[in-house]
């Protein structure tokens, strides 16, 4: 895989899409309650990390239970050889 096949995997549609590691998934985990709890949003949560060290397994568990719908490792779309790292995916 790897970004052109995540293009062509694109489909319309609406969803929130949160990247986020270890170290803001607290801040991740406050922004899917409020849309959950607070808003009563039912659109699709996605919450992006960059491999295995971004975000741990437990806290891709907690995510989860508290409403995200799906949490995506996106390092195979960008393959190992390019040596990035969390940081190199964030928005700012």
């Amino acid at each position: 895989p790897n970004v052109d096949a995540m293009a062509a995997s694109w489909q319309p549609g609406r969803a929130i899409v949160i990247n986020s590691g270890n170290q803001f998934a607290p801040l991740a985990l406050n922004l899917i309650r409020g849309i959950r709890e607070l808003f009563n949003h039912d659109l699709p949560i996605y919450v992006y990390y960059m491999g295995e060290k971004d975000l741990s397994p437990e806290m891709r568990d907690v995510l989860i239970t508290y409403g995200a719908t799906a949490v995506v490792d996106i390092m195979p779309m960008f393959g190992e050889e390019l040596k990035l790292s969390g940081w190199d995916v964030r928005p700012f």
